[in-house]
Order: C-alpha cells, then sequence, then structure tokens
C-alpha cells in the first residue's frame, strides 16, 4: 500500500465542510440550466451538489489532502473506515424543553424551519451540551453502503426537535407540515446504520459502533444520546442508568441507529488513499484504437511510412512523429493527439500520452504532498504511513528487436537485395514487492515559504525528533511534564482535546539513573490455582533462596497487582543501587504437588523477560517457553490438565540493562502514566520508522494582550458547570412589568436572585433619547453651572435641589416617586420586583413571578431582568483572651460595627456638616437608611453578607468575621513587581516655577508673647490651653503641604510618575503562545484555577501566506537477496533528471487546465468513470530519472537492464539499400540496427547479474522484484517475461533496433553504505500549504480563549494540572446542590 495520509484533523471545520456546502440542492425546471453526466436533467426531483473548480473540472482551488501519486486517483479504503464523519452538535432550550441537534457548532437559521419567533431570539435561548460545544455523537457525512440518512425535523408548536432515520417520519401530533402541531423537515444531519453489524464494516481497528438511543419527555421533548449514562434524569426503563436521576422524566423509546462515539477512532477526516492508477501503458497494451490514425501499421518501402508522412499506428509504436524523426518525452510534447494532426480516439490513451512510456516509472514514487488549504488560527494534525511507498516500478526497460541482422531478407521490385525488417516491441517493468521492503527512516521538515515564524507554530515528529504523536485511549488520566515514559522524560504535554483525540510529548532523555533498582527493578510472580481460583501454591510460598520483593517504592513503575504481592528474586539491592544480575538469565526452580487430577491455571509475570518449563514426576516437558512480552513487562496464563502428583516449575527472570541510547517507540505501543494510569498509544515519534507527522497552527501576525486570573473552581462558571440564564420582562401599556418571559433558563442555578432594571435605567441606556431626557436630568437645572455645586458661591440653593433629585433616584427602588419629562408631565417611577418561582434540580429556571409590577416602565425598550448566584467570601480577624486584636480583627470589627449604625439609620441635616451653607434651605433635607435602598431580596443578602460576630468571652480568643459578596474570577497576583502601571511626566524645570510656601507657622505667638498675654486675659488663657495645640497642628500641616506644592511634582507627592496598580498584561502575536488554564494553590493555600483573560485583540490585514512541507524515506531491500540487491542498485550508472516540462496545447477537449491548490496542470475524464476527473501535474510528473537521454548508446541503455548478457561486437550497423525508380523524395532505402550476442541461461537463471537475477523464484523464492510487461485501464500489472523468457532474443537474426525507455524511480548514487547496511533515500517530496485569512479564525480562537481562560487550541498542555471542567458531557453536575 503505498504511502498516504493515514489521520488528519482541524480544530475546526474548512468551510468546504460546513453544512451549507455538504447539502444537495434542487435542480430548477427551467430548461436553460446546462445538465451534464453527472447531474442530468432538470426538474425539482433531481438533486445536485456545489463544487469548487475555478479552473475548470477536475481543478480543485482549495486543494486535497493526499500524497499524490500520478495517475487516475482511485480512492480506495483504508482500515475499513474509508469516510468522512460529521460531529452532532446538541442544545437545549430549558424554558421550552427542546433538545435541538446540528452538525454545526452553533445553531443556524435553518435549524429552525417554522419557528414562530426570530430565530436568532430562539437561538439565543439554547446552550450547547456540554457547554464546551463538542459532539454528542458522529455519524456519516455521506451516504455510503447500507447507510440511511438521519433527519432532523422541529415543530415550533409544541416546540420539539425529532430525529428519524431512514424513511420513518415524526410520530405524534398531526403530521409533516408548518403550523401548530406539525413537524418541519430542516435538515439531514448525515448518515448513520440500521444495524450494529452495518456501522462496523465503517470501524477503525478496536472500534466499535455506537447504538443512538431515543427518549421522550412528556412535555414532549425528544432526546438523543450514545452515553446514558452521562446524562440525567432518565426514567427507570433506560437501558443504562444516568448520571443522575432528579425526577426520571425522560422515557426510554428504544435505538434509532447506530453512529460513532468520536469523529474516527483512527481517523478524524478522511482516510482513504487517493492513489493514482497507473496505466494503461507498456508494449504488451493493445493501442490500435487510441488514435485515428492514418495509414497502415506496417513499414513498407514505396509507401507512406519513415520518410513519406502520415502518424501511423507504426509511428506512434516506433516513438516517431509524421516525418520519421525519432522523438524524445511524452507523446502530448511531440504533436501526438493535437487536433491538427491526429485526434485522439479513446481516453484509455490519455495516461501514456501525458506521461510517456515512463509514466509507470513516474507513478511509483510520490510526485508532491496535497494539502486543503488551511485557515489562520486553525490547529491542524497529520499523520503519514510510509510502511510502503511504492505504487509501480522501480525501473523499466522498453526496446524493438528486429530481424535486421540477417538483411537482406527480400529483394525489390526491380529484383535487387533488400532489407525488411520485421519488429518486436518488449517492455519489463520491475516492482519491489511490498514484503521485502523496509522503511527505516521517514522525516518531514517545514520550510518557510512566504511569512515568518512558521517553525515556531509547527511541530514535526518522525523517526529522529525526541516528540511522540499520541492518542489517549481513556480519558481517567493523564501525563504530565516530569513523568517518565519508556525510560523518557517528558518535557512538556500538548493535548488537542477529546475530539481530535490526539497530541505530542516532547521528551528529553537522561539515563544516568536508568539501571538504578528504583528505576528498573526486577522479579518473577506466579500464582498456581484450580478453575475455579483455589490456590495450589504461589511462587512467593515456594521462594526458597530468593527473597520476596514486593511493591516498588517508585509509583511510576507498573507492576500488577500479582507481582506486588508473590513477586520474588534473587537479591533485593537498595533504591539508589544496580541490580547486580542486570543482563543475565536468573534461574528459580520449585517443586510442587498437585493434590487431584483436574484443570488448573498458572498465571505469571515478569519484569523484564521471564520463561517457564514445567515437568512431570517423569521428566515430561509439558511447557518449555519464554513468556509473552511487551512494554518491558512478560505476562501469560497456562491452562493446564494435570494429574495428581509432584511437578517442578522451573522459571527464569532477565532485567534487561537499559544502554546509553534512547529506549524507541513502536507504533501503537501503550503506556501508562504515574498516580493516575492514563493509557496513551504510541502513534509516531522517536526510531518508528513508518509513521511521521505534523502538527501545530499558522497565524497572522497579531496584538493580543492577556492577563491572568485566578478562579475559584468550586463556583458557578459560565461555560464550565453553569450556563447563564437570559429573561426579558413585558411591559403593559401602563408602563407596569406583566410577566417575565424565559428565553433561555440557563443551567446548574444554586441560589439564584433576579432583579428587574430601574426603570430610569431604560432611559439612561437608550439611544433614543435625547440628553435633555436621560434619568440623572430629573428635577435638575439644565444650566451645568447651577447644577453643580459651587462652595465659593453664596447661593447655594441647587444643592437642596440636587440632592432632592438623587433622592428621588434611589427612592425609586423602593417607592414610587413623582418626576417629570419634558413636557412638564408628571409620571410615576419604581422598580418592579420579581422573584424565581421555580428552580428545578438541574438548576434550571421554568418560572418567575412578578411580586410588585412598579412604574415607569416603557414598551420601546426591552427590560432585562438580571440573574446572580453570587459567592460568599468571610473576612476573618482574631483577638485573643485578653481582648486584644490580631491580623486586622480590630478594623473588621469596627467596620461591621460602622455598617450595622448606617444600615437602619435615617441622616438628617444634623448629621452633616455643611460648611458655609444656608442651613435654612436644609430644613426638609433628609436621606433614607441604606436597607431601604434596595429591593428585600438583595436588602436580605447584603445584610447576611455584613453579619459579624464579636461576643468576646474574657478566657477564650475570639473569631471576628464579615462576609461579603464576591466573584468566582478576579485579578492574580502572580508576584511580579511591575503588576502597576506608572503614569510619568517629564516637566522641564527650567520653564516651571511653583511657589506655594506661606510659613504661617512664623505669623504664630511664640511662647514668651503667649505668656505675657495670658497673664493678662483668662480668655486667651482658655484659648492656649483648649486650642492652641490643634490650631499649631493646623499650621505645621498648612505649611508642610506648601513645601511639597512648591516642588517641581508637589501634587504628585514630590514623585515623577503615579503609580496605579493594575493586572500585568502580557503581549503576544498569536494566540499559539497563550499559556492554558491550569489548578494549583494560591498564597492563601487555597485550591484554585488560574487562567488567562484576553484584554485586547487586533487582527492581522495579510490575506494569505504559504509553507512548504518536504517528506524524506529511508529504507531498504531484505529477504535472501536483499543486500546484494542493493549492492546492485548502487552500483548503476550514473542516471539523468529529466526536466520539467511547460504545459502544452490542449488535444482538443479531451484534456484541459487545470490546478490543485498551487499545482498546476492537466485534467481529463477517467476512462472508466466519466464522473472523475484525472489531475496531471505537469512540471512535476517530470521529476523522473532516466538513462534514455544521457548521452548512452542504444546498447548501452539495453544493458541498463540485461547487463553484460547482451553484448555487441560492432557499433551501430545501417543497411543500404538501392534506390527503386518512382519513389517518392526522400523515401528511405537503409535501416540501423545493432547486432547483439545473447548469453544463454541455465534453467531460467540468466549467467550475469541483471534485474532479473532479483527476480522473485528466479534464484530465490523470496526474490525482491516482480516483472510485469505493461498495466492495464484498472492499474493491474501484467505478466512479464524475464530476460531468459524473452525468446525474439535469441533468434540468430536478432538485432536491437531501438531502445525507447531505460528509466528509475530514484537516483542510485543516493544509497548509503553497502550490503546489508545499505539505505536507499528517497525524496524528497515537498508539498505547498496555502493558509487563508479569509474566516474569521483568529475570532474563533478568541471565542475559544474566552471559553478555555487561556489556550485556544489545546485543553492541556504544559501544565502538570489541567482545568478542564465542562469538557464533557454533564462532567460537573452542579457541584453544589448534589
Amino acid at each position: 500500500m503505498p504511502a498516504y495520509i493515514q489521520e488528519t484533523g482541524r480544530s475546526y471545520p474548512n468551510p468546504i465542510k460546513g453544512g451549507g456546502f455538504n447539502q444537495n440542492f434542487k435542480r430548477p425546471s427551467s430548461g436553460n440550466y446546462r445538465t451534464s453526466s453527472d447531474y442530468p436533467g432538470v426538474g425539482t426531483s433531481m438533486a445536485y451538489a456545489i463544487t469548487f473548480e475555478d479552473g475548470g473540472p477536475g481543478s480543485l482551488p482549495m486543494g486535497k489532502d493526499v500524497v499524490h501519486y500520478i495517475g487516475d486517483e482511485e480512492p480506495t479504503n483504508v482500515n475499513a473506515s474509508g469516510n468522512e464523519r460529521v460531529g452532532i452538535y446538541r442544545f437545549y432550550r430549558a424554558a421550552k424543553d427542546d433538545h435541538k441537534y446540528s452538525r454545526d457548532p452553533q445553531l443556524m437559521k435553518r435549524d429552525f424551519g417554522c419557528e414562530n419567533e426570530s430565530w436568532k431570539r430562539a437561538a439565543s435561548g439554547y446552550n450547547p451540551e456540554p457547554r464546551s460545544g463538542k459532539p454528542v455523537f458522529y455519524i456519516m457525512i455521506a451516504q455510503v453502503t447500507n447507510s440511511i440518512p438521519l433527519k432532523a425535523y422541529y415543530s415550533h408548536w409544541p416546540d420539539d426537535t425529532q430525529l428519524c432515520a431512514g424513511t420513518n417520519v415524526p410520530t405524534g401530533l398531526n403530521g409533516v407540515g408548518c403550523g401548530r402541531n406539525l413537524y418541519k423537515e430542516v435538515d439531514t444531519l448525515g448518515y448513520v446504520f440500521a444495524t450494529e453489524a452495518e456501522a462496523q464494516a465503517y470501524c477503525s481497528p478496536g472500534e466499535t459502533p455506537a447504538p443512538i438511543y431515543e427518549y421522550l419527555h412528556g412535555d414532549p421533548d425528544h432526546f438523543y444520546t450514545i452515553d446514558p449514562s452521562r446524562e440525567v434524569n432518565l426514567a427507570d426503563n433506560s437501558p443504562i442508568p444516568p448520571a443522575e436521576a432528579f425526577g426520571k422524566e425522560y422515557t426510554y423509546l428504544g435505538i434509532i441507529g447506530w453512529g460513532f462515539k468520536t469523529r474516527a477512532l483512527d481517523s478524524p477526516t478522511d482516510l482513504i488513499l487517493d492513489i493514482g492508477k497507473i496505466g494503461p501503458t507498456g508494449q504488451s497494451i493493445n493501442k490500435s484504437g487510441w488514435y485515428d490514425y492514418t495509414d497502415d501499421d506496417q513499414f513498407s518501402y514505396g509507401e507512406a511510412g519513415f520518410g513519406s508522412g502520415g502518424w501511423s499506428e507504426f509511428m506512434y509504436r516506433q516513438m516517431r512523429d509524421s516525418a520519421g524523426n525519432s522523438v524524445e518525452g511524452p507523446p502530448n510534447v511531440n504533436g501526438w493527439g493535437w487536433p491538427d494532426n491526429v485526434d485522439i480516439l479513446d481516453n484509455e490513451a490519455l495516461f501514456e500520452w501525458s506521461y510517456g512510456l515512463s509514466g509507470a516509472v513516474k507513478g511509483a514514487v510520490p510526485r508532491f504532498l496535497g494539502f486543503e488549504d488551511m485557515y489562520d488560527s486553525q490547529f491542524v494534525f497529520y499523520l503519514y504511513d510510509t510502511t510502503y511507498p511504492w505504487n509501480g516500478p522501480i525501473f523499466s526497460s522498453q526496446y524493438i528487436i528486429s530481424n535486421a541482422k540477417c538483411c537482406p531478407n527480400t529483394t525489390d521490385p526491380e529484383g535487387c537485395p533488400q532489407c525488411q525488417p520485421v519488429w518486436t516491441y518488449h517492455s519489463h517493468f520491475y516492482e519491489i514487492n511490498s514484503d521485502v521492503w523496509n522503511t527505516t527512516k521517514t522525516k518531514l521538515s517545514i520550510h518557510d515559504a512566504s511569512s515568518a515564524g512558521v517553525n515556531e507554530s509547527f511541530w514535526t515528529v518522525d523517526t529522529t525528533t525526541p516528540i511522540i504523536f499520541f492518542r489517549y485511549l481513556t480519558r481517567t488520566g493523564d501525563f504530565g511534564p516530569g513523568e517518565k515514559i519508556n525510560g523518557w522524560d517528558v518535557v512538556s504535554v500538548y493535548y488537542f482535546g477529546d475530539e481530535l483525540k490526539c497530541g505530542i510529548m516532547e521528551l528529553t532523555w537522561d539515563n544516568s539513573r536508568d539501571n538504578l533498582w528504583y528505576v528498573n527493578p526486577a522479579c518473577i510472580a506466579w500464582r498456581l490455582t484450580t478453575v475455579g481460583a483455589v490456590e495450589i501454591t504461589t511462587s512467593l510460598a515456594e521462594k526458597g533462596s530468593w527473597v520476596a520483593i514486593g511493591a516498588p517504592n517508585n509509583p511510576a513503575v507498573p507492576w500488577s497487582q500479582l507481582m506486588k504481592d508473590y513477586s520474588i528474586y534473587p537479591v533485593k539491592p537498595a533504591d539508589d543501587a544496580e541490580d547486580p544480575h542486570l543482563g543475565t538469565w536468573q534461574v528459580h526452580t520449585a517443586t510442587v504437588t498437585i493434590p487431584s487430577n483436574g484443570d488448573y491455571s498458572l498465571a505469571i509475570e515478569s519484569d523484564n523477560y521471564g520463561y517457564l518449563k514445567i515437568t512431570d514426576s517423569s521428566n515430561n516437558v509439558l511447557i518449555d517457553q519464554e513468556i509473552a512480552y511487551a512494554s518491558g513487562m512478560g505476562t501469560q496464563i497456562f491452562p493446564m490438565t494435570l494429574a495428581a502428583g509432584n511437578y517442578t516449575i522451573e522459571t527464569r527472570v532477565k532485567n534487561i540493562q537499559r544502554t546509553t541510547e534512547p529506549a524507541a517507540f513502536t507504533y501503537q505501543e501503550e503506556f501508562l502514566s504515574s498516580g493516575d494510569q492514563g493509557r496513551a498509544q504510541i502513534l509516531a515519534g522517536y526510531a518508528i520508522p513508518n509513521k511521521s507527522a505534523f502538527c501545530g497552527t499558522y497565524e497572522f501576525p497579531k496584538k493580543i494582550s492577556y492577563w491572568k486570573v485566578e478562579i475559584d473552581p468550586k463556583a458557578l462558571i459560565p461555560r464550565r458547570n453553569m450556563d447563564e440564564a437570559k429573561l426579558e420582562a413585558v411591559v403593559g401599556d401602563d408602563g407596569e412589568i406583566k410577566a417575565v418571559v424565559i428565553i433561555n433558563g440557563g443551567r446548574g442555578y444554586v441560589n439564584p436572585t433576579i432583579q428587574v432594571m430601574d426603570p430610569q435605567g431604560l432611559d439612561d441606556f437608550s439611544p433614543n433619547d435625547s440628553a435633555d431626557f436621560m434619568a440623572d436630568k430629573l428635577g435638575m437645572d439644565p444650566d451645568a453651572e447651577k447644577a453643580i455645586a459651587d462652595p465659593d458661591k453664596e447661593d447655594q440653593s441647587m444643592s437642596t435641589q440636587d440632592m432632592k433629585s438623587h433622592t428621588r433616584v434611589w427612592q425609586s427602588s423602593t417607592e414610587a416617586v413623582d418626576a417629570e419629562d419634558k413636557n412638564k408631565d408628571v409620571y410615576r417611577l419604581k422598580r418592579a420586583e420579581v422573584e424565581i418561582s421555580q428552580l428545578d434540580d438541574e438548576g434550571i429556571i421554568r418560572a418567575v413571578r412578578v411580586v410588585d409590577p412598579g412604574a415607569g416602565y416603557s414598551q420601546a425598550n426591552t427590560v432585562l431582568v438580571h440573574v446572580v448566584d453570587p459567592e460568599i467570601i468571610e473576612y476573618e480577624g482574631v483577638r485573643d483572651k485578653d481582648g486584644n486584636f490580631q491580623a486586622g480583627g480590630k478594623e473588621m470589627e469596627e467596620t461591621a460595627g460602622n455598617m450595622d449604625k448606617a444600615w437602619d439609620h435615617t441622616f438628617e441635616k444634623r448629621d452633616v456638616v455643611y460648611g458655609v451653607r444656608d442651613e435654612a434651605t436644609m430644613d426638609d433635607y433628609s436621606m433614607q437608611p441604606l436597607s431601604s435602598n434596595m429591593d428585600p431580596m438583595t436588602r436580605d443578602i447584603v445584610k447576611e453578607s455584613m453579619s459579624h460576630s464579636s461576643d468576646m468571652p474574657t478566657n477564650n480568643a475570639t473569631q471576628v468575621s464579615v462576609t461579603v459578596p464576591d466573584s468566582y474570577i478576579r485579578a492574580a497576583g502572580d508576584g511580579i513587581d511591575d503588576d502597576i502601571t506608572k503614569l510619568c511626566f517629564n516637566l522641564p524645570a527650567e520653564c516651571v516655577e511653583v511657589n506655594g510656601t506661606a510659613n504661617m507657622k512664623a505669623g504664630m505667638p511664640d511662647a514668651k508673647n503667649l505668656e505675657y498675654v495670658t497673664a493678662n486675659d483668662s480668655g486667651v488663657t482658655e484659648f492656649q490651653d483648649g486650642a492652641l495645640g490643634y490650631a499649631l497642628q493646623g499650621v505645621d500641616q498648612a505649611d508642610t503641604f506648601g513645601a511639597n506644592m512648591s516642588h517641581l511634582y508637589g501634587p504628585f507627592g514630590q514623585k515623577q510618575c503615579i503609580e496605579v496598580a493594575q493586572p500585568k498584561l502580557y503581549n503576544i502575536t498569536r494566540w499559539f503562545d497563550m499559556p492554558c488554564a491550569y489548578l494549583d494553590t494560591n498564597e492563601e493555600g487555597e485550591r484554585k484555577a488560574f487562567g488567562w483573560l484576553p484584554y485586547k485583540y487586533c487582527a492581522s490585514k495579510e490575506k494569505e501566506a504559504t509553507f512548504r512541507v518536504s517528506m524524506e524515506i529511508e529504507g531498504y531491500v531484505g529477504g535472501s537477496q536483499g543486500p546484494a540487491f542493493m549492492d546492485f542498485l548502487k552500483n548503476m550508472p550514473v542516471p539523468f533528471l529529466q526536466a520539467k516540462r511547460p504545459i502544452t496545447t490542449n488535444a482538443g477537449e479531451k484534456t484541459w487546465k487545470c490546478k490543485r491548490s498551487s499545482i498546476d496542470g492537466r485534467c481529463y475524464r477517467d476512462p472508466q468513470d466519466p464522473g472523475n476527473m484525472v489531475f496531471v501535474p505537469v512540471g512535476l510528473d517530470e521529476n523522473t530519472y532516466d538513462y534514455n537521454r544521457s548521452n548512452y548508446t542504444e546498447l548501452e541503455q539495453l544493458q541498463m537492464w540485461a547487463g553484460t548478457n547482451i553484448s555487441s561486437n560492432a557499433a551501430v550497423q545501417t543497411w543500404l539499400g538501392h534506390p527503386t525508380a518512382g519513389d517518392p523524395a526522400g523515401t528511405p532505402h537503409s535501416v540501423d540496427y545493432t547486432a547483439i550476442t545473447v548469453a544463454s541461461c541455465t534453467n531460467g537463471v540468466p549467467p550475469n547479474e541483471c534485474w532479473d537475477t532479483y527476480v522473485r523464484n528466479v534464484n530465490a523464492s523470496d526474490g525482491p522484484l516482480t516483472v510485469y510487461s505493461g498495466y492495464d485501464a484498472n492499474g493491474n500489472g501484467q505478466s512479464g517475461s524475464t530476460f531468459c523468457g524473452t525468446s525474439e532474443l535469441y533468434d540468430s537474426c536478432a538485432a536491437l533496433d531501438k531502445c525507447m525507455d531505460a528509466s528509475i524511480a530514484i537516483n542510485p548514487q543516493r544509497i548509503t553504505g553497502s550490503g546489508a547496511n545499505a539505505r536507499m533515500n528517497m525524496g524528497s517530496y515537498n508539498g505547498i500549504m496555502a493558509v487563508r485569512n479569509y474566516l474569521s479564525g483568529g475570532v474563533i480562537a478568541l471565542g475559544r480563549a474566552l471559553r478555555n481562560y487561556g489556550n485556544p487550541y489545546f485543553d492541556e498542555c504544559s501544565e502538570d494540572n489541567a482545568w478542564t471542567d465542562g469538557e464533557t458531557l454533564n462532567d460537573i453536575i452542579f457541584p453544589k446542590r448534589l
């Protein structure tokens, strides 16, 4: 099987893979629409699909994922999988009890059918399940054998989505259509299978299909899942119990079809070989009907022939033009197939017409790597299989033999001797047999083609890189940095997520401690039991002089319980010492007694290699073998039927000595992580010869800033463990709230509270209201100078009005107040009160009750209802038994006390220091207590949050606490000093003079003068005793302030910079560099999640970019003749690299110019399937080596095939004929030929080394080569003859007329080494990946970064403890409720 893409996946689908591009469209009934063989006829009954051709039929301007071999591309299933699957996404709208299903990650208009409300409004009511937005199951994207369509129907009344497979239609209601109690067909989601067996045919190895279970809620709500164990609220008749039963409202109905759990276990997207079929070509193929030949098929003198013009079959087979001149290269560059010369009649001519006689060799190795275009910020991965990279012959030889050696062999009309040759045509194609080819190394490299930074965003994983490409087989555990895998240290882990199911680990090798007992212990353990598990004896019971080992101290050593319980070994070294028996077999012998005849079982395990030998008392050997070994451990169970008596059990164990060479990985090798036992399967990586991968993302340069946040993982977090609700209030004609509509009931709430917007807030945010009618203008003078109180003015009457207005604002939340509109009309304002009247077991808001309708709401505005479910944080302080506060406890209690005092206190004018004010205007002023300015529910929450404890027994320490509402997220301090913003000034000191000094202290009386005055005035004495100290303090403060203000930066504390605390911002140019969210402890020792939130995002203006991917393959031919064949191949002469050729003139309508992404070529219709287009990558198909144009003689070219088995004692000879009267001018009468001598074969074996020496069954039954004479239209090789089997060579008159082809697929000079160490180097094979910035890939990444609280590409990256809550279905079910 030639090299192919084994897997490829993308973080989001390309547009041409989206639902809108994969649906069938109805052909209009108009006769003006042109039909084709693919879509014949007109009318609404005929569906058609959209294809993207651009350059004509067969063009793929957006590229194609393929390892391209030339020829008719023939899709071939791989691993019985072969077809692409589509993920089905699930959404739930609790307000209407409807689960909706779509093949797109966001709901589209088509998903709603005959909806009775705006589809966008309806879509906002649905939440994805799971919250991460991943598919809940997968089905086939296109119809395959035995598959049936899965259609989605929707009824807007009573709001229910129903899936129907095959020809089934919705049950219940009144049938199909639009309107109440009718279901509208909205989409064909894909294709499922009616039985498990039919679905199994499209599974990857080890994969099993998944039944799609159907349930029904009485509302009604049809519900579908492949994993009831992760669902909730399922009834008792469910075949699999749910995670939580709750109200048991969903009744099981049955299985509607069979799908899959993943996009494909081994193939996230297309898993097909699209390999070129070579042929028809070769001299054994009948070519008589290929062209509209102009004359007979044989040459004779005096007639149209060599020199007399014509496009005959004879000329074609002789590789000549119409003038008889020998030509080189494919026929299409030499006039054949040109409409003015000779037309092509049969499309079977097109392969050889396009590629020439060497086409089969050109098709033997890849021509280029093809890629479907990728898009900005799209993560991709490709996994290649290069087990057998050959798709055709490594070498071909095609030549013409004639009998010219015996000329003259006839006479002309005048009776003169003449030469009339008889020509025979021969071809030999040699393919390397797949069972002897060994790929030893595959290398991938990525080269920057047109932009910067490509390599920084991609990993290449191949045979030599210290990276492994893996898949988790379980999701119960993970590998992390610092762990060991196969002796390697894990440096970092990047897991692409459960949809792509793949990841990479970057590794480093350090074996300095690998042979210590802690890392590399050893043991043998066995247990002999009856078939009923009754223990007879164990290795521990029979240990003799050996010692018990027990469980290893290193938790990373994956010993089973059997090994931990019964392990023995000759010694037990200290953990920091080496095993003294490394690399040698240790033998243990025990004699056991079997009590009675019967069936027994012996389970045995070893670290590393183990061996078991059992003999009976008569020395008959019952078992004598090495036990099965994998991943460093031996393990096997031996069932036995034994007679009563004594038996000898001999066991051996060998602990391998780890060398300095890094340990090799093998394909599909499995490893367990330490601790949580996550199981990873290796797909490509170090020392795996035939697999290679690359993965990563291309991002156009962006400007991204992000900051670090601390998250309480136990809190209610949107898109992680809760869905946010969306509620809207209905306003009546009288401005009151009449009802609350639940657009989205959310999910996961515990103690939610709700509040309607203040009626004035509507006007504040309404774009339709003028500034004069804004709520904050109510009762205020439109003159700004009057509206804003000025303490320097004597008239302060506006202060009263200002306070009154704001009092009204505060009061409107709890009681109705009067206000005037712009027309001086009085209207009432009051905030409505609502409450949640029903919250179900899943934390979904089911009903809301209007407690107080409020007043003053406008129907012109959408009245939002806010829902909060706050976290509560408690601040604590402690005072000891003596009453002394510790660590801020005093401040907390004082604050709490003040809050208590203010809570119910009405503030009068005596509570306010007015300064220079007319207190008469304040007589009617009062401000209501804090508690009255809140709605009752909010008031209760806040009052509860202000609770504190201050009881203080005299003999005990007292806990003082204050609780307040908190958020689940806050800025995280990361210990970096520059978590501040500095606003700095650069004022020129020489230009600015600030003098604010007053020296007020100099104006105060000194002590001596004051003493004199106080002796004569008792009032001064009173002033000195009561107020002088305060006065002096105030003067000092004034002088200090003045001195400070006299500084250049006096207003800023004499500092040049103002420091403002804020989170540290990190700047990157691509999303790839953003860290992942992780779990850790904060500074207080609490377990928290730490994530990263985007702060700023600026997209790139670039349109597209490209980069080049190159693949090189190294291998050798094995078998008994392999080393000799490699040396034979290495010693071949230097070949000529065929030059690339331009696109030439068309062959009428037979071919046309077309493109595959950036690859130019020609296309023509497949002779076997007119609906399929064959692509000819012109300019790349010539990249083949040959000896036909390298200044080699005709004989030397033939000897490339036959070696010295064919020789000649003379140069090219020419027979000169006698001109005949009446011959047209230019008629040739000469024949060129080379007389040859052919060595005799013995039993079909050529005497001298040549290609046939290595043909299977010539010298060896495992010979590396098979020879063919040509290839038919289906690419099948035709039986060929070897040198010894070509009888025409042994004719005594045989002469070499012409060698038309001697080509080779690789350059022999690139073979390194010799014999068994020889290695063949193939490639490089290149491809160009085009990256488009047409889609909003960066915006998609932004959304994922917000959802992930970090890197948008990886569910887990280099952090040890990834925070992945909400990634799977119902993985967290309302943690506070359960």
